[in-house]
């Protein structure tokens, strides 16, 4: 497998951000690992600046391992030539999956903050996002918990979500990079590990390509549950032939043109297309109460309450 198609989703993500402030989250296993080699790979191909950040547990559990890939990851990154921080105080109280994984994002969160950067990005893909869904439907949940990790939430940035943890692998092998694996990932005694190393292998082994049609399954459930929200939000922005500017202005920039585009064409708009359509966002994304533009070969109007054409 060629490396490029992770590099090429990357470098169009990447490009789509701008001038930010990035904080890798590197563990120095080999996924983390591979996202650390891909930024190092394009930082001189996007406006990014990115910072490496390892979080050390403490003293307390493993101490000597963490010792050892808090200087493998410090030293990759001086070979590399990218920034490296990491914690100096504080320890996770223990060992259990949920506790770390709380330490570990605390810990970050401090780090983003004293480095005033603008996002995190994570490791993750496609084979962690079936898990994390399994786990939760196995611990009980409803559809709301089936959406899991996104590409893009908030600030944070998972740049291999789409891709399978095979070819992040694969990545990582054919760029000859370096990584440490954590000696409890072998232990099945946490319950993703089970369903990672034991579960899906077995479901797999019974019927091949299983894995695979169970996470798009999975995906198009939580496609459908999107879909209605999103119609019903949609639903709730279009009233009598205007737009709620209240609820239109609390949109995502997607729903804003999926608003817009239907309400162009329920009120008989021709020849529009995209551009159209966010200079319609960028006219009306604005605190001033009152606004007259022209476009389109319409009259646009805006009040508190509403938004509309003549």
């Amino acid at each position: 497998m060629s490396p490029r198609p992770l590099e090429v989703s990357a470098i169009k993500l990447f490009k789509s951000l701008g001038e930010k402030r990035c904080l890798i989250a590197v563990s120095g296993g080999s996924d983390s690992m591979a996202l650390l080699y891909l930024c190092a790979n394009l930082k001189n191909k996007v406006q990014l600046k990115f910072t490496v950040a390892h979080i050390h547990h403490g003293r307390k559990f493993n101490a000597q391992f963490r010792d050892r890939t808090q200087n493998f990851v410090a030293s990759v990154c001086e070979e590399l030539d990218l920034d490296f921080v990491t914690n100096n105080s504080g320890a996770s109280e223990s060992n259990s999956e949920s506790s770390l994984r709380n330490f570990r994002l605390a810990e970050l969160k401090k780090i983003k903050d004293k480095t005033k950067s603008d996002l995190v990005l994570f490791a993750h893909h496609a084979d962690d996002l079936l898990e994390t869904r399994l786990i939760r439907l196995i611990r009980g949940t409803g559809p709301d918990g089936l959406r899991a990790m996104r590409e893009v939430r908030g600030s944070v940035l998972r740049p291999f979500l789409g891709f399978s943890k095979s070819q992040v692998s694969a990545y990582l092998e054919l760029i000859e990079g370096v990584h440490i694996e954590d000696p409890s990932n072998d232990s099945v005694g946490y319950l993703r590990n089970w369903i990672r190393r034991s579960w899906l292998p077995a479901l797999e082994a019974k019927r091949p390509g299983s894995s695979g049609r169970l996470a798009s399954s999975l995906t198009s459930l939580v496609d459908v549950v999107e879909s209605l929200d999103s119609s019903l939000e949609l639903a709730r922005c279009l009233q009598d032939s205007k737009i709620n500017r209240a609820q239109f202005l609390t949109l995502s920039s997607s729903d804003k043109r999926r608003v817009l585009g239907r309400y162009l064409q329920q009120s008989g708009f021709k020849d529009y297309g995209l551009s159209h359509i966010n200079e319609l966002i960028k006219r009306l994304d604005v605190e001033q109460k009152d606004l007259t533009f022209r476009l389109l070969k319409k009259i646009w109007l805006a009040n508190a309450k509403h938004i509309w054409s003549e």
